[in-house]
């Protein structure tokens, strides 16, 4: 009984982590989305644009930094960081900045990006698709 039980208690810590990884990379996924839904919403209002460039924050993340082109916001730029998971392009490429046209609701070029679990918690990989008509959304599969 006592050999039951420990292995009972072992597996719901060890599950429990994982729905907590899970959970965690839903989160910065649907943030991530958001933020940049949120951006483009304001591009089209207000028919201008933006550069999105990307930069490696750490060994493991990307840091995205998005630049106003036109607008009431011209020149400004603001900025997306995770520390709690990894947010990196599926390509690897982080040089090609994308730019969104406001006026036409486009993204050029698309982008995925998988949000990882950091090392230290599980949990599975989702993918934030951005695709050339300027949807985002969060899959649970590459394709």
């Amino acid at each position: 009984m006592l050999i039951l039980g420990v292995t009972a208690g072992s597996l719901s810590f060890i599950f429990s982590d994982a729905d907590d990884g899970d959970k965690l990379i839903r989160e910065e996924a649907d943030n991530f989305a958001l933020w940049l839904t949120d951006s483009m919403a304001r591009a089209e209002t207000e028919e201008c644009g933006f550069k999105l460039s990307m930069s490696q924050q750490s060994i493991k993340n990307t840091s995205f930094r998005l630049t106003w082109q036109g607008g009431s916001q011209h020149g400004t730029t603001e900025t997306y960081q995770s520390s709690k998971v990894r947010i990196f392009p599926v390509t690897g490429d982080l040089s090609k900045p994308r730019v969104f046209e406001g006026e036409w609701s486009s993204m050029t070029p698309a982008l995925t990006l998988d949000v990882k679990p950091q090392p230290s918690c599980g949990g599975k990989t989702l993918f934030v698709v951005v695709s050339g008509a300027g949807c985002v959304t969060i899959r649970d599969t590459i394709n």
